[in-house]
């Protein structure tokens, strides 16, 4: 793309980005945030420009939600990309319309639990008075409300706001509630919105947008939307060899300088990664593709001399009788590479004579201590509290830790689930569920231990 055609349309454009940002997102005092379901392994709220509403497991621009008091107890909830309004209908669905209407008043409840529930104010059975509820499924998929499995106690209703109280945002539309006749007699003054750029980052940058002359017309909102900007370059830290071994290809090391509101306003992901790699997204050095390329290299050759270096395999020249024994040393070298991540469960007796059972990372063991004395048969391999689970059946003890490789899902109304944190895929332990392909659930038989299993999680390779 021509650098000096790009300088000139985010000249043209950014006036009437900033103003239409100025007077969409000025401060009112409303909520704006997110609004995370406990239900499954977690899901955001989304109002789609369509008007489907459904969530989703990682925040996007859809679902940046801004909740606005009606009355005590009663609010109205807006999608701020797609400017509609939450709603139920007669039926118990849930939509989304351009209009405000007594379909989208909820009423806020803070439960006991922390988290908050939010019911149709208009639409309830009529017959048994039992309220309607805004609730998703496992899979993230809107629930109807008239459903008798949408209740206040069920965590599908259970919704935790997390709000940016710094953003100082004000909509561009006005309701009017017509059992208080009330009028604005003063106007807020504009101020020029602080919006945060890098979600998820330690260091906190803002995007500072100037007031400029606008016309009126409705077209400028729909244009591509320029989001240059002036960022504050002090003390920006330059961990160069940790940003590489982030990040597997460029586009993702792109990605990670691009936020939703970014995307929002120039409505085009390749163009957004043209113009970070260009270096006119203002957020310090910009790596080009050939130098991010070399140092991936660097770092892989650095990795693959370390392991030449590596001593050899704890279970190299042992004589193993035991069917587990010999089944971790099958896969020792395999979890010491990456390239697989087993999980292991256990359940015997502890030295203490109680029974205890958990899952256990053997890729993140193998990486914290020596297993030699377990494969000489001088230590017995057990279920610690510090494992990815832990239960003592005696003391009813139980404990559940993330490890390096594994975050560990514990609110799962079917049982607690383990998701890989470099392929992201969820590995369902239940004895009762369907093995997975990526990890097939093997059962050992052991003269040592009462009960044995290993899910063997393969890695594929992303580089």
């Amino acid at each position: 793309m021509n650098v000096a055609f790009l300088l000139a349309l985010v000249a043209q454009l950014i006036g009437t980005a900033a103003v239409w940002l100025t007077d969409h997102l000025v401060a009112s005092g409303r909520r704006t945030g997110t609004l995370y379901c406990r239900v499954g392994i977690g899901f955001h709220l989304q109002i789609h420009p369509n008007g489907r509403v459904n969530g989703s497991h990682e925040p996007s621009h859809l679902s940046l939600l801004e909740l606005f008091s009606l009355s005590q107890g009663v609010i109205g909830i807006r999608g701020v990309f797609s400017n509609r309004f939450l709603a139920m209908n007669k039926r118990g669905w849930l939509h989304a319309t351009e209009r405000f209407t007594d379909d989208c008043k909820f009423r806020e409840r803070f439960q006991e639990n922390s988290y908050n529930t939010y019911a149709s104010v208009l639409h309830k059975n009529h017959r048994t008075g039992r309220e309607w509820f805004v609730a998703l499924n496992k899979n993230g998929k809107a629930k109807m409300g008239s459903s008798s499995s949408v209740k206040a106690q069920h965590m599908s209703t259970h919704f935790l706001p997390r709000m940016n109280m710094h953003m100082k945002l004000e909509p561009g539309f006005t309701i009017t509630d017509k059992e208080q006749e009330r009028t604005q007699t003063q106007k807020p003054k504009p101020r020029t919105p602080v919006v945060p750029m890098n979600r998820g980052q330690t260091q906190i940058r803002t995007v500072k947008f100037k007031r400029a002359n606008r016309s009126h017309d409705p077209v400028a909102k729909h244009c591509i939307y320029s989001f240059v900007n002036n960022m504050e370059k002090d003390g920006i830290p330059a961990d160069l060899d940790g940003t590489v071994n982030e990040f597997s290809f460029y586009d993702e090391y792109l990605d990670s300088k691009i936020t939703p509101l970014d995307i929002y306003y120039l409505e085009d992901e390749k163009l957004a990664r043209q113009v970070v790699e260009l270096g006119l997204r203002g957020t310090g050095e910009v790596w080009k593709r050939e130098e991010f390329e070399s140092r991936k290299a660097a770092v892989q050759a650095s990795r693959l001399s370390k392991k030449s270096e590596q001593k050899t395999l704890a279970s190299a020249g042992k004589e193993l009788k035991d069917n587990f024994l010999r089944a971790l040393a099958e896969r020792e070298e395999a979890n010491r590479s990456g390239k697989n991540h087993s999980i292991i469960f256990i359940r015997d007796h502890s030295a203490c004579g109680q029974e205890i059972s958990g899952y256990i990372d053997y890729a993140h063991r193998l990486k914290c201590g020596d297993f030699e004395p377990y494969f000489s048969g001088r230590k017995r391999l057990l279920p610690r509290p510090t494992d990815l689970s832990f239960y003592n059946w005696k003391t009813n003890e139980v404990a559940s830790c993330d490890s390096e490789n594994y975050h560990v899902i514990a609110n799962n109304p079917t049982g607690v689930l383990f998701m890989n944190k470099k392929d992201r895929n969820i590995v369902n332990v239940d004895p009762q569920a369907t093995p997975c392909e990526h990890s097939p659930r093997i059962s050992i038989k052991s003269d040592i231990y009462q009960h044995v299993v290993i899910f063997d999680h393969y890695i594929k390779c992303t580089v």
